[in-house]
């Protein structure tokens, strides 16, 4: 418990100081400029998911295997590269079809394109540590740096009420974490392991896990981009806030862990070991979940005094959307499932049924936003299902039922109280 824990906190902190920097933003400005902000950040995440996110999954193998340090050194030189680029053509392109209405503006968001740069040059010590077991390390870092970059850019935002003080903010705590984790890691020496028989090269799976990062990417952020491409940049700021708010503790959830759990079954292999690690240890984050969705409601009722009225919309959906950190739980573990019962791309399936629930969740939002979001939470379910009947003996369904009861009875509640 103490690992899932940690492994939370290195989550949690750079998100949900991302997302109090997001609503700060919302409180000095207007749903419009958010929207603007939210276009960049939606592919510097995708961005993300192909690269951090995908080299994550073979980092341990490339911290041993003789091909290792060659793969390491390509990714610094290539990722970094690409990234930024594509976030600054980005940039470029939204200036030119007006959406960003000033060169000033434009200008505010550039930090946020070099923000991959050391992101790519820390990955190696970032899983130096995590193969270490020094998760308290990782989740001190993340603390120093967030708090670090937050010190220096709040102030800045303050002052401006502009996009360059969480620009900035990204860039600033990802050096932090590069050079903080530099630091703690050099003490660390790994023992070389050959290659497993018959085992892929390092860039053949980590194309592969790009290719499905990206897919689950899509997954949770569909509707962004269709809310940004369908509908303009009020709307999508407006739905961003409410997220922001919402998910932030439950991503961070998902996502440490996914990362436990794929620690803890790196040497289990039958189907019985797999699902009874996967019901402990999903027991114990539905049970952080519901206090995230509990913070998430109470902070959203307590907005209420001090947001303009222009963001009425977006509070409302908030303990909708909050409801989500139940099966982002499981979703995210379930892909973990699928790969380690080697059937990597079968989990594209989840993806692919989300991405066209976005369309419906759109679709919907054009008349509802607060129905929408309760379709939101229920694409998340599916996607989960779709998951789980691949992996059947393996699949934790004990915390999948007590997931949708837990689900059924706020969601439930949550309707009553809105009427």
């Amino acid at each position: 418990m103490k690992s899932q824990i940690a492994a939370f906190i290195e989550r949690a902190l750079p998100r949900g100081f991302s997302a109090g920097l997001m609503l700060l933003l919302a409180l000095l400005t207007s749903p419009g400029l958010v929207g603007v902000y939210a276009y960049v950040i939606l592919l510097y995440t995708a961005i993300q998911a192909a690269t951090d996110m995908a080299a994550r999954q073979v980092l341990m193998r490339a911290l041993r295997e003789p091909e290792g340090p060659a793969f390491l050194r390509q990714y610094r030189r290539t990722v970094p590269v690409f990234a930024s680029l594509s976030l600054l053509a980005l940039i470029l392109f939204l200036r030119q079809r007006g959406v960003v209405d000033s060169w000033a503006l434009a200008a505010q968001l550039l930090p946020l394109a070099l923000a991959p740069i050391p992101m790519a040059l820390g990955l190696a010590s970032v899983g130096k540590l995590q193969a270490a077991g020094r998760w308290h390390v990782t989740a001190r870092v993340q603390l120093v740096a967030t708090l670090g970059s937050f010190a220096i850019t709040l102030p800045l935002l303050l002052l401006t009420r502009s996009l360059v003080a969480p620009a900035l903010q990204a860039l600033l705590a990802e050096i932090l974490v590069a050079t903080l984790c530099y630091r703690a890691a050099r003490d660390i020496h790994l023992e070389p392991i050959p290659p497993a028989p018959g085992s892929r090269s390092l860039r053949a799976d980590m194309v592969t896990m790009s290719i499905l990062a990206l897919a689950a990417w899509s997954q949770g952020q569909a509707e962004r981009v269709f809310f940004g491409i369908f509908i303009g940049p009020r709307e999508l700021g407006t739905y961003t806030t409410a997220s922001a708010i919402a998910r932030a503790p439950g991503d961070a959830l998902a996502a440490s862990t996914g990362n436990v759990l794929r620690s803890q079954l790196a040497t289990v292999h039958s189907a019985h070991d797999i699902r009874a690690i996967a019901e402990t240890t999903l027991k114990k984050a539905l049970f952080l979940a519901g206090a995230g969705f509990l913070a998430a409601v109470a902070l959203s009722v307590g907005l209420r005094f001090v947001m303009d009225p222009q963001w009425d919309k977006s509070l409302d959906i908030v303990p909708v959307l909050a409801l989500s950190a139940f099966p982002s739980v499981l979703s995210w573990s379930a892909a973990v499932l699928q790969l380690r019962a080697g059937k990597s791309w079968q989990t594209l399936w989840a993806p692919a049924v989300g991405i066209g629930m976005a369309v419906l969740i759109v679709f919907v939002a054009h008349t509802s936003l607060f129905l929408a979001s309760y379709i939101v939470v229920l694409r998340d379910f599916v996607t989960v299902n779709v998951a789980f009947l691949f992996i059947r003996r393996a699949a934790p369904w004990r915390a999948y039922t007590l997931c949708w009861i837990i689900t059924a009875v706020l969601g439930v509640i949550v309707y009553v109280v809105s009427l």
